[in-house]
């Protein structure tokens, strides 16, 4: 039995690794430097590979063999060009170097096979993918994931000298060089829990250096050369200013570490050209670069207060994590703007480091240190269920075991201290097991329980050692990030929607069985599929606001029967407290089952898709406040869908600005907030927007109700495509989907414009109003001149049909902003 003892801090601009011994932590130092922190940099010099300190020293004279902030895009596509060797590296890949170097710290001769690796709480499942992917790249056997406010947490309550009330709330403020998160802890009867999160994965220390170089450094750059070409190609990958453009990135970070202790410094920086640039920087300089970022970050505090009904008295503290809250501005805000007192006890470089230390200090590694003979075993027959606390503050506590599974009705148990200092003795088991364990002060007491029959064989029992931390805190459990949820088929509307398998801010790990039934028949042999498609988002939002994390595809040429539409699939989902999703699926008609874990640790994005999501996105939200204003009283959640539609204006005019070669993280950060935005505009104005969609449903309902008996032409097509739209109506009144409610109202609106085309009245209207257009209004004049013949030949003959049809086609041929950006978009290529 051994437990994991090692955590690691993979940083974006440095990292660390410590381990937990004795009830106290050591953070490990460079060999060489004697420093705790290792520069998250690898650095490319003919057939060497350098990371760390030196690497970063490389910057200077060779900025493009020298790559950083690579946590950035970890679970991306994205690949580093090495012009030393003329090959390419993933964030991965990189990753694993940094990892491996932090190996060669620890001295004390032990193999480090198992970690506790720290992540932001708000990485995807992908980007956590990558992070363990790396881990495992790097030679680690075992790779458990720790989110980084848990981890911070524990360094501040464990470390701490001050009193820690056993009560309370606490936020934890991690803005570290790459990644922002805020956490919300409770603290009860020793136990830490996560109650909420919120977080920025493209928000810190990187963007205050970008800020720099953009607004000081490349201006006064071009002041003082004249240059302004500079500017358009500074960020170019392979362009003639890359070098430069990490060299002043380098410059910045060092400007804004020296302008946190001091007023003013000083920045030199040579040209490609040999020429010397010299310029000075205030603290009163950098700190308007700061406000935007600084208050999106306590702009995400009020918000997760908010969600919890909780007010700046109900805090006690904002511990303050991160090499960014070094800055005196950001503390000054956070001070300001949150009204709560800042805690600095803990380290802001260290914690997170030496919190993953503890938390691996109560972790059983999985894997063993040394090979083991194989050997076959069978699976226990006899289950317990036991109740005991992982910390306490108390000499001794209380452990109790209930027999679940096997007969243990001639069975005895003996539960030992593994220092030898407590025996139980051996006991009969009985309806249950109750034992009062006495525990060592200020260490984990780890606990064996061995049962026996009555001829005192050993009894395999499903009940592996344990451990009660005493004097320490520890975590309840690492919470979910996001919903994690299953796309089904909405088959009465014509598209798909979520169902929610786990739910935000669950315990992992977590499981789920559910039968669903198949909506269509598929034939043996054929290439038709059945896809458990599992996403993770936002559950009120539509599939494609949300991330693929994983799916299984059972085609036709897998199954061994043909599926009969109706028969039921039994699937079961797992998520482990890594996050990786296991998914097994059992067809009862045709007796096979079907199963995967995965562990996707990559994602692309596409300027030219983004682009056409984001014209979507805006195209849609400005429908919506189209219709809005037709009402008679604008909505209650109108402002919301503005700023939505502003703030997504400004992410495409961003978008705009970058061409595919762009060196820095901005697509990837546009990314994120088109999803963040497009969640809440899915969700905008909850009930309100609720009661005014049914009320326009409800509107064109009574339109078609009114319409329809007096149609000219196709009625019975019509009634029949309105029994169908209307039909659940209760039901899906009843469950109040905005999203939908607005593809019923969709579907309404289309009928409205056919019920209309198929009344002569409506379409004799339509062709005139048309014929009274200039010739300039249509894409080709002289066929619109002939179909205005044909139409005024057809409506003096009364032949509506033929009428309509040239009515229809003249409208084809009016210019139209809206089609011609429509006829833009790319999509999937997918119908």
């Amino acid at each position: 039995m051994k437990f994991i003892n090692f955590g690691i801090d993979l940083g974006t601009t440095n990292s660390l690794i410590a381990r937990f011994s004795n009830g106290e932590v050591q953070v490990f130092k460079n060999p060489l430097s004697g420093k705790e922190t290792l520069p998250s940099v690898v650095a490319f010099r003919g057939d060497r590979t350098i990371v760390g300190e030196k690497a970063r020293e490389l910057v200077s004279k060779d900025p493009i063999n020298v790559i950083g902030s690579f946590k950035r895009k970890m679970g991306t596509d994205e690949q580093y060009s090495i012009a030393a060797t003329g090959t390419t590296m993933t964030p991965i890949a990189l990753s694993a170097l940094v990892l491996k170097e932090l190996r060669n710290f620890v001295h004390t001769g032990e193999s480090v096979e198992s970690i506790v690796l720290t992540i932001p709480a708000s990485f995807d499942t992908i980007q956590s993918n990558a992070t363990k992917k790396a881990g495992y790249e790097a030679g680690f056997r075992e790779v458990v994931l720790l989110q980084e406010p848990i981890a911070a947490a524990l360094a501040y309550f464990n470390e701490s000298r001050s009193g820690i009330p056993s009560e309370g709330n606490w936020l934890v403020y991690d803005l570290g060089g790459g990644t922002f998160d805020v956490a919300l802890l409770r603290v009860v009867e020793g136990e830490l829990r996560v109650a909420d999160h919120e977080g920025n994965n493209f928000l810190g220390g990187i963007d205050f250096d970008t800020a720099i170089v953009e607004h000081l450094l490349l201006p006064e750059i071009v002041k003082q050369t004249g240059d302004e070409w500079i500017a358009t190609q500074l960020r170019e990958r392979d362009g003639p200013f890359e070098g430069l453009f990490h060299i002043l990135l380098y410059k910045a970070e060092t400007a804004k570490k020296e302008l946190s202790v001091q007023q003013e410094t000083e920045l030199e920086c040579t040209l490609p050209d040999g020429r010397e640039i010299y310029m000075r920087l205030k603290r009163s300089h950098l700190e308007p670069l700061l406000q935007e970022k600084t208050a999106a970050t306590t702009a995400l505090i009020q918000t997760m207060l908010k969600r919890n009904n909780l007010a700046p008295a109900d805090i006690r503290q904002v511990i303050m994590v991160g090499g960014s809250t070094y800055i005196p501005y950001v503390r000054e805000q956070v001070a300001a703007q949150t009204g709560i007192p800042l805690a600095f006890d803990a380290d802001p470089t260290t914690a997170i480091a030496v919190g993953a230390a503890y938390y691996a200090g109560s972790r059983l590694a999985q894997v063993a240190s040394e090979p083991l003979v194989e050997r076959e075993e069978t699976a226990p027959q006899h289950r317990v269920k036991a109740v005991f606390p992982t910390v306490s503050s108390e000499e001794e506590e209380l452990y109790m075991a209930i027999p679940e599974e096997g007969d243990f009705s001639a069975l005895s148990y003996r539960i030992t201290r593994t220092d030898g200092g407590y025996d139980s003795g051996t006991r009969p088991v009985g309806a249950r097991i109750s034992e009062f364990l006495p525990l060592l002060k200020g260490v984990k007491n780890v606990f064996e329980i061995r049962f026996t029959d009555a001829q005192h064989n050993a009894v395999a029992v499903d009940h592996p050692p344990f451990a009660i931390m005493q004097g320490k805190f520890n975590v309840a459990g690492q919470p979910l990030p996001n919903d994690i949820c299953l796309e089904v088929d909405d088959l009465e509307n014509n598209r798909t929607k979520l169902q929610l398998l786990f739910e935000r801010n669950s315990i992992l790990p977590l499981r789920k069985t559910i039968y669903k039934e198949i909506t269509r028949g598929i034939q043996k042999g054929s290439r038709d599929a059945l896809v458990i498609n599992v996403l993770e988002g936002t559950r009120h939002s539509r599939p494609h606001s949300n991330l693929h994390i994983g799916a299984i595809e059972i085609s036709g040429n897998d199954l061994k029967s043909d599926l009969v539409k109706g028969s039921d699939v039994e699937i079961r989902f797992e998520m482990n407290e890594s996050r990786d999703l296991s998914i097994t699926a059992y067809l009862s008609m045709a007796d096979q089952e079907f199963s995967n874990v995965f562990s996707t640790s990559e994602k692309q994005v596409s300027i030219s898709r983004l682009r056409d999501d984001l014209r979507s996105l805006l195209r849609e939200m400005r429908n919506e406040l189209r219709d809005d204003k037709e009402r008679e009283e604008e909505s209650e959640w109108n402002g919301e869908l503005r700023q939505c539609i502003h703030e997504a204006e400004k992410l495409l005019a961003r978008l705009e600005r970058i061409s595919e070669k762009d060196l820095t993280d901005e697509k990837w950060e546009i990314s994120e907030e088109r999803r963040r935005i497009s969640a809440r505009y899915d969700a905008l104005g909850s009930d309100q927007r609720v009661y005014t969609l049914q009320a326009d449903y409800l509107r064109l309902k009574n339109f078609c109700d009114e319409t329809l008996p007096h149609v000219d032409m196709e009625q019975e097509k019509l009634v029949a495509e309105y029994d169908r739209i209307i039909q659940d109506e209760a039901l899906f009144l009843r469950n109040r989907s905005a999203a939908i409610l607005r593809a019923k109202i969709d579907a309404l609106e289309q009928l409205r414009m056919r019920i209309l085309s198929n009344t002569r009245y409506f379409i004799t209207n339509i062709f005139l109003n048309l014929c009274q257009l200039p010739p300039e209004s249509f894409t080709k004049p002289a066929i619109a001149k002939t179909l205005m013949q044909q139409g005024e030949e057809a409506l003096t003959q009364q032949r509506f049909p033929e009428l309509r049809t040239a009515a229809i086609h003249l409208s084809h041929l009016v210019e139209s902003e809206d089609e011609l950006e429509a006829i833009k978009i790319k999509g999937t290529g997918i119908g």
